[in-house]
């Protein structure tokens, strides 16, 4: 084993991760209330035999040859295309480049901040294929943000997208460590001191052939809130995803023509359903992904209808956009047979989730499916699906292979029986080896046997179908994003003039969700809600603002808070649904 290979996996195990097998045991449980999928159990490659997830993606690119595989929109001129052959070529190329010249070996970190690029593929697999680690970043995050996420999963080199590269540079140059990081720009263009990725291409030349990886070998860190807390390095092996893809192929893939989809998603990259759903599995199944560097429902309706696309997968705010704005009659939407609705629970983000599948299929075509899937960064993402062809609405489907699941008690941990509401904990082979140097995060992250605690609320039917009714962790979905409260009521409280915080989750039609704070003031300190939320607003990614406004709460009411001072926010949210606040902002 390689030194780079030792301290990958010394890290895993530092960090107090957990590993699972295919094979998962029920552990001793009553068999009858324990959730399994409905699909033949994987059968994934022996240990010592497993490729890297890159070249398991592009295996079959060869045969593709000039068929487009990556279109991304460019509404003020053509389409930036990258077919089968170009991104086999430019992985190979990247690759050997970022091993030649800039020294990046197995184990090694990248950062990759980019909204949906041609090249994010490039840049994703590029690293991968030097059995290196992907941390991708939001591309609105503040340089504050990316120099937190590039601290913590110690990147050596930064890919970043131009819209970001500023950020990006005053991360690198807060870190202390800029002399050791490398910085490439996706493109033909960079200041002084980064690399164009475009320099890296077009070299002929192809990455060294490392072999099989370490079953629990790093290969992405996407950062998550977890079920608490700040965001989280969220540690996926090669072996959970790509354990991932091959669950995807029984709930969903079966459905597709192998190489004669198109598949339209305005997913971001960056967020772990974009990125395996979208931009990985499409492109595995020989399909034709099409998406865009920001949403714009006008531009995605002329998508669907430019490239005849035959899948989409959404977020529940498009799903509402498609059941009730009027610019999608004057679009021919036929070519669509289904929609996947992910990231959040349909039915909590737009209400009444029938009447919208209704909505949608009669605006469209009454032959089109829409469905919901259920996942989580921690699950590489895909946890259930509703197969196309036994959609139940209102339910999030089935479990992929492999997975097992069950419900308990949220206090107590007892196994509750079919049809009763509890707290989801799973186990399967997609499962996450655990949070990035957070061992108190990975203690409370998995019960005693070792099962993933979502900390989401649901139950399953008779016939294994689960629907998802609320959450433990608080996490706040804005158009599914998530907003961790605690990293809000941290900021808020280095804010001079408040002394005490809280952030809870209020609805909103068209976001889901959006964050309320409450605060106390100092002493003597006035009072003004538009300028503490302007004050956060500089200092935050967009999907963290505080749209739901400020509330003050001046004694005797203070935030509520339990013996030990936690934020008793249910409190909170039980009293905002109550109609007791009113926000100024």
């Amino acid at each position: 084993m390689s030194r780079a290979l030792r301290r990958t996996s010394s890290r895993l195990h530092r960090s107090g991760a957990r590993h699972f097998s295919a094979a998962a045991p029920v552990l001793g449980q009553d068999h009858r209330l324990v959730v399994a999928s409905p699909a033949p159990p994987l059968q994934l490659p022996a240990p010592g035999s497993l490729p890297n997830f890159s070249d398991f993606i592009c295996s079959g690119f060869a045969k593709n040859g000039d068929k487009p595989a990556v279109v991304v929109d460019n509404p003020e001129g053509p389409a930036d295309v990258r077919t089968f052959a170009d991104l086999l070529a430019d992985v190979g190329s990247v690759a050997h480049e970022l091993r030649s010249v800039l020294g990046f070996c197995p184990g090694d970190r990248a950062l990759l901040i980019s909204p949906n690029h041609a090249d994010y593929f490039t840049a994703v697999h590029a690293v991968l294929k030097l059995n290196g680690v992907l941390s991708p970043a939001n591309p609105l995050y503040s340089a504050t943000e990316i120099g937190r996420q590039l601290e913590d999963c110690e990147a050596t080199v930064v890919m970043a997208h131009p819209c970001c590269l500023e950020k990006a540079l005053e991360a690198v140059r807060a870190s202390g460590r800029a002399d050791a990081i490398s910085v490439l720009v996706l493109g033909a263009d960079a200041p002084a001191g980064a690399t164009p990725l475009d320099a890296l291409k077009g070299t002929g030349a192809a990455a060294p052939l490392l072999g099989a990886v370490e079953d629990d070998q790093l290969a992405v860190l996407p950062y998550s809130s977890g079920t608490t807390g700040m965001p989280k390095g969220t540690m996926l092996t090669h072996r959970n995803l790509i354990a991932n893809v091959l669950q995807f192929e029984f709930v969903d893939g079966r459905f597709w023509s192998r190489g004669g989809e198109t598949l339209v998603s305005p997913l971001p990259f960056f967020h772990i359903y974009g990125f395996t759903a979208s931009l990985n599995i499409s492109l595995y199944y020989d399909c034709t992904c099409v998406t865009m560097p920001a949403f714009d429902l006008e531009r995605f309706l002329s998508l669907v209808q430019e490239r005849r696309c035959t899948r989409a997968q959404l977020v529940p705010p498009i799903i509402l956009g498609l059941a009730k704005h009027p610019l999608v009659d004057s679009y021919d939407l036929s070519s669509l047979k289904t929609i996947v609705s992910g990231a959040a629970p349909l039915a909590r983000e737009v209400g009444n989730d029938l009447g919208i599948v209704v909505a949608v299929r009669v605006r469209m075509s009454l032959g089109v499916v829409v469905k919901q899937a259920w996942g989580m960064s921690e699950l590489a993402p895909i946890g259930s699906v509703n197969p196309d062809g036994d959609n139940r609405p209102g339910s999030s489907g089935v479990a992929v292979a492999s997975m097992l699941y069950k419900i308990v008690d949220p206090e107590s941990g007892e196994l509750l029986p079919r049809g009763e509401e509890g707290e989801v904990v799973c186990t399967g082979p997609n499962v996450m080896a655990g949070y990035l140097n957070n061992p108190e995060a990975n203690a409370h992250a998995f019960d005693a046997d070792g099962w993933f605690r979502t900390g989401d609320i649901g139950y399953a039917d008779e016939d294994g179908y689960l629907y998802f009714t609320d959450r433990l962790k608080e996490l706040i979905k804005y158009k599914g994003f998530q907003v961790p409260p605690a990293e809000l009521e941290a900021l808020l409280l280095s804010h001079p003039q408040i002394v005490d915080s809280a952030v809870i989750p209020v609805p909103s039609d068209t976001a889901g969700e959006v964050p309320r704070a409450f605060v106390t003031l100092a002493p003597g300190a006035d009072f003004d809600a538009d300028s503490i939320a302007a004050w956060v607003a500089e200092r935050v990614a967009p999907h963290k603002k505080l749209r739901g406004g400020v509330v003050q709460m001046v004694a005797p009411d203070a935030i509520p808070k339990s013996a030990a001072g936690k934020i008793l926010r249910r409190v909170l949210v039980q009293r905002n649904k109550a109609g007791e606040f009113d926000p100024q902002a």
